[in-house]
């Protein structure tokens, strides 16, 4: 097989990013001599995981907010950064990891008849690849419902989200040592995203002393952001509630592996994660999110059995109280949501998106072959 060439484009969020990771992990696996470019946003250079992975980077300039009337001047500029840069690098195939981040290097890439890929992790694709879509060879999608809300359905395959090998279970009680945890009491991890979340914050803060006295045995595991991580372990202590508070956690797999709920945002890839570990989930989906994308996301997995969801704006402290106590008290129903949530799970997405990226790159023209199964179909 020829040396291949991949960039990777988009970016700005840890949701975004760390699918694209996961891919690169495999591409890397089956072809060690294959040159990988990142074409990131600036908030995307904290990752260290790129350069361990020997992925080349490259900032390409644009704005985050605002219409896309507004952003047309950044958007001029990174698509003359992006075409040069691609110019350079002569990619086999451009995958598109989602956001604005991906616009001007996927417009660039069709314009240099570079077959292209885009990654999809919610239920309402993001906007930029609604536009993008209709200029690519394939959408790789996490959910089924995701399929008709594209305006060219017959590009969508249901892949699943990829996620990076890292995330896998380790062993509890070890984990439980490492972090100085209890492996015997209920353990709650409480996540926001890559950067926390306030309003989860304040919630499990106010309802910190209702746990305490309400005789709920059980810990905590809560990445709050590195603003809040402080005086959240300040809250837990003042109410001797067991707990491990992290601004930021680059090994998700500690966290996941000593849990047996989380309390979490419904982020695309925050849901495949906890899918892929097999972890039941009280989902609180952030209300501004673009299209409210993360309630049907949440909808998504509730139907599936292995989350409840709550709204933020009907989520008291006292409420929270009363679901952490019911879940963490029914071993039986926990086990049950986990099960739901394995069978969530596309494992092998990372290794079927790879293999149709290795297929394009080989033909050289960007045109498709029959369509492959999907993760979901080859599990089945």
């Amino acid at each position: 097989m020829k040396k291949i060439r991949v960039a990777l484009a988009g970016g700005g969020t840890g949701g975004h990013l760390f699918p694209g990771l996961a891919l690169a992990e495999e591409l890397r696996r089956r072809c060690p001599e294959a040159q990988l470019l990142l074409l990131c946003t600036e908030r995307d250079e904290v990752y260290r995981a790129t350069a361990e992975l020997g992925i080349e980077s490259a900032v390409i300039p644009g704005s985050h907010r605002g219409s896309l009337l507004r952003r047309a001047p950044s958007l001029a500029r990174a698509f003359v950064h992006s075409w040069r840069r691609l110019g350079r690098f002569r990619p086999h195939v451009v995958v598109g990891l989602g956001g604005y981040g991906s616009l001007a290097p996927v417009a660039c890439a069709w314009l240099h008849s570079v077959p292209c890929i885009l990654l999809e992790q919610n239920v309402v694709p993001g906007r930029a690849n609604r536009l993008l879509s209709r200029l690519a060879d394939e959408v790789e999608a996490q959910w089924e419902e995701s399929v008709p809300r594209f305006p060219r359905p017959g590009r969508v395959r249901v892949t699943g989200n990829p996620v990076r090998g890292a995330i896998q279970r380790r062993d509890r009680a070890a984990v439980a040592a490492e972090l100085g945890l209890d492996p015997t009491l209920p353990t709650l991890l409480v996540m926001g995203g890559s950067q926390g979340a306030r309003p989860l914050n304040d919630l499990m803060a106010s309802a910190a002393p209702i746990i305490a006295t309400s005789g709920v045995r059980m810990q905590v595991i809560h990445l709050a952001g590195s603003a809040d991580a402080e005086r959240l372990r300040a809250s837990y202590e003042q109410y001797a509630l067991p707990a491990k508070v992290f601004g930021f956690l680059e090994d998700m797999a500690l966290a996941y592996s000593a849990c047996d709920l989380a309390l979490s945002r419904a982020g695309g890839t925050s849901i495949a994660e906890l899918t892929a570990v097999g972890i039941p989930a009280i989902l609180v989906p952030y209300p501004h999110a673009a299209d409210d994308h993360q309630r049907l996301n949440a909808s998504a997995l509730e139907r599936r059995g292995a989350a409840l969801v709550v709204e933020q704006a009907t989520l008291s402290p006292h409420r929270l109280a009363h679901h952490l106590a019911e879940l963490l008290g029914d071993r039986e129903r926990l086990a049950a949501m986990g099960r739901q949530s394995r069978l969530a799970a596309a494992p092998s997405a990372a290794s079927v998106i790879a293999e149709r990226i290795l297929e394009l790159a080989s033909s050289g023209n960007g045109k498709r072959p029959s369509p492959p199964q999907s993760a979901h179909e080859r599990a089945a």
